[in-house]
């Protein structure tokens, strides 16, 4: 996989940092930069995606024949009016869980400088593999909107177990879930994305993905 252009001002936002704090140590700021570049030689990122049509139900938003049903007001209002829906799962791997646990034990200030360049790296991935996804002959002709994740609104995360049997993620791409609903790699996003036929009925337009700084 090429590198990705991972966002500096990203990682410290995760990190929790804010402009009205003390200036980045140079020795904190050369870590940084470190690890921006270690975070992708230890990845190794795996996503998959399927397309597939939507219909309103009794319950709430039927996800084709999946057996997934997407319920309350915020799914409706993106779904009701859209041709298909694309559910898409990344993950890092296991690789990450591992040098993040190590530096956890050996250099705490390490492990928590990857722990925030990992949620930046997963996002960019998502978005570098949305854009092949949208060339999909599928969606020819349909407009898109912006991704959403369980989780969003009143979308419940109890959702995640039939999103991830809806795409085959535990053979996949390696995802499974806990009896908490958190997936395991930790560094692992479900999303989903809809897609209309009317351009005016797009909820919510994508938004260009932040660059590199």
């Amino acid at each position: 996989m090429e590198y990705l252009p991972l966002n500096k001002k990203e990682v410290l936002r995760y990190l929790g940092y804010r402009k009205e704090m003390p200036p980045l140590t140079p020795a904190i700021d050369r870590l940084i930069d470190h690890v921006l570049r270690e975070i992708q030689e230890v990845s190794t990122p795996r996503f998959t995606y399927r397309i597939l049509p939507v219909k309103p139900g009794p319950d709430g938003i039927l996800v084709g024949d999946s057996g997934l049903v997407f319920p309350g007001k915020n799914a409706k209002k993106i779904l009701q009016k859209a041709d298909r829906i694309i559910l898409m799962a990344a993950t890092l791997g296991l690789s990450v869980e591992t040098a993040i646990r190590k530096y956890e034990l050996t250099d705490l200030t390490h492990g928590m400088i990857l722990d925030a360049a990992a949620a930046e790296m997963i996002e960019k991935y998502l978005d570098a593999e949305e854009e092949k996804v949208l060339a999909d002959p599928a969606l020819a002709g349909l407009t898109m909107n912006r991704r959403f994740s369980p989780g969003y609104g009143d979308l419940p995360l109890s959702v995640q177990k039939g999103f991830l049997a809806a795409l085959d993620a535990e053979r996949t791409v390696g995802i499974h879930l806990t009896a908490t609903n958190l997936m395991v790699p930790r560094k692992s996003v479900t999303a989903f994305m809809a897609a209309y036929r009317d351009p005016q009925d797009v909820k919510f337009k994508r938004r260009p993905a932040k660059g590199s700084e």
